[in-house]
């Protein structure tokens, strides 16, 4: 039988909040999958061609950062405790990564414009600083020690990391301000 002792279903947070990111995240798999079929085995054999980065982008983001996000706001309530304040920014989320989401594989996959470069930095960058600061301000009030909350705490940690390390390397992408080692900024992004 399923208990439901320590959990906070109570306090879920509404099903389209949620849903929006779990709902998305398949369409850009497709997309991957169209990109992958187009541009073929090229894919794979050059990590740092313009199509790959592209490709990596619609897999992480498109996918794999969606669904988390939507996983942590529905998680963060039920098992931690603590609500997550400032719902109503869960849209402007949404819509900021798909934005950035986009903006990143055609800038870098598709060479487009350089408006597509600071659309995808936008994006992503407000995208993820709208969705850290409600988590970040839940996960330190939550009462919790299970091994989960300190698990979401380090993945919020490591998502505002990463994304400092992603804007400096798009910044360089776009413009080519710093000698870097792509090589080697690729294995630390």
């Amino acid at each position: 039988m399923f208990t439901t002792s320590g959990l906070h279903v109570d306090q879920a947070p509404p099903l389209s909040i949620p849903m929006r990111f779990f709902g998305s995240a398949p369409l850009f798999m497709i997309l991957g999958g169209m990109a992958l079929a187009g541009w073929g085995a090229a894919l794979l054999g050059y990590p740092l061609l313009g199509e790959t980065v592209a490709t990596v982008h619609l897999a992480t983001l498109g996918w794999i950062a969606m669904v988390m996000f939507g996983a942590m706001y529905q998680m963060i309530p039920v098992l931690a405790g603590v609500p997550v304040p400032w719902l109503g920014l869960a849209p402007w989320v949404h819509g900021l990564m798909v934005a950035g989401v986009i903006s990143l594989f055609v800038s870098i996959g598709m060479n487009g414009h350089r408006w597509f470069y600071i659309t995808a930095s936008l994006g992503l960058g407000g995208g993820v600083m709208l969705f850290l600061v409600p988590i970040a301000v839940a996960l330190s009030q939550a009462p919790s020690r299970h091994p989960t909350v300190w698990a979401m705490r380090l993945a919020a940690l490591c998502l505002l990391i990463t994304l400092g390390f992603g804007a400096i390397f798009l910044g360089e992408y776009a413009h080519g301000f710093l000698p870097l080692d792509r090589e080697a900024m690729v294995g630390s992004h």
